[in-house]
């Protein structure tokens, strides 16, 4: 099971060069109808009590030049979608978790990840250089590079203003763009019935659920006027990819309540609960058409789940 998958708009100012594109890719566009966007995805993961505890963050980032194609299908291909679809309703819904991404066959298009020079991002005292990989070819479709983070343990800060800077290339002037960034998760806390009126903490790590009761979670509210919402996914710690998970969207108003079905996900007797505070930024820096940032600030622990019956005595203090 994989939930460390390794913004509404908000105070946001862009800068850059006005002669973004040279005049080649200029004329390419208007012929041609190809179109430059960019995604610059901020994650970051504090897991309690899972196999792989701790902070992890990662940061990724491509611009595209698509022709032929529209935007949704290019992020599936490149594999930059937002991790939640900001059009996604509010509730409980099944999904199958690690979804292939759309393929590339009968698809007609190009999907160009442009060289951008060199990208910093500057969050507080932080500043993480990103680090230009080759794109895997996928035949004559999608060719060029992206943008990722080294460090995958760099603490990246919650509740600052972040600039993601570029130097520059041949295809796209330098530009830069500032974003706030999202609270952190704090507070998070599970209580059911069955339990009786105490509150477990997700940072205890140890945690214990009645099969068959609704999940009430409880965390210190965000900005919802900001666009924050909160999604959480829960699946068996044994799930393969394909296997269907349960995910649930709130209005970050510090309280969603999770349905009696998380025992379908009981095979092993233990599920993984992930709690993602998501914020989805959009802007146009000079040269690109729109880019987009998406902040995605989680927190994750296991729980045991039990036959219905457990007294207080079987509780985390």
């Amino acid at each position: 099971m994989r939930l460390f998958a390794v913004l509404p708009s908000l105070l946001l100012a862009v800068s850059g060069c006005s002669a973004a594109v040279v005049d080649d890719d200029a004329e390419d566009v208007e012929t041609t109808g190809a179109m430059a966007h960019g995604n610059v995805t901020v994650e970051r993961m504090a897991s309690f009590g899972t196999a792989t505890p701790g902070l992890r963050t990662y940061i990724s980032a491509r611009f595209v030049r698509l022709s032929g194609l529209d935007v949704q299908t290019a992020e599936s291909l490149v594999g930059s979608a937002a991790r939640l679809d900001p059009a996604a309703p509010l509730g409980c819904q099944w999904h199958e978790i690690m979804a292939p991404s759309a393929s590339a066959e009968a698809i007609e298009g190009s999907i160009e990840l442009l060289d951008v020079g060199d990208i910093l991002l500057r969050a507080g005292a932080t500043v993480t250089p990103l680090a230009a990989r080759a794109f895997p070819d996928v035949g004559d479709l999608v060719f060029g590079v992206v943008y990722t983070s080294r460090d995958h343990s760099t603490a990246l800060p919650a509740a600052t203003t972040y600039s993601i800077e570029t130097s520059g290339s041949v295809f796209v002037d330098g530009f830069s763009m500032q974003v706030e960034a999202p609270d952190a998760l704090d507070g998070v806390r599970f209580s059911q019935p069955a339990l009786g009126p105490d509150t477990q903490p997700l940072e205890g790590g140890d945690i214990t659920l009645v099969m068959g009761e609704g999940l009430t979670i409880q965390w210190e509210p965000g900005s919802p006027s900001s666009g924050d919402r909160i999604y959480v996914d829960v699946a068996s710690v044994d799930d393969e990819p394909g296997v269907a998970g349960l995910r649930c969207v709130f209005d970050d108003r510090g309280v969603g309540v999770v349905p009696a079905p998380i025992t379908k996900l009981a095979a092993s007797g233990e599920i993984e609960i992930a709690i993602h505070r998501h914020r989805l930024v959009t802007a146009k820096p000079s040269g690109i058409d729109e880019a987009v940032v998406d902040f995605d600030f989680a927190v994750a622990a296991r729980a045991l789940l039990t036959e219905a019956g457990l007294t207080e005595a079987g509780l985390t203090e």
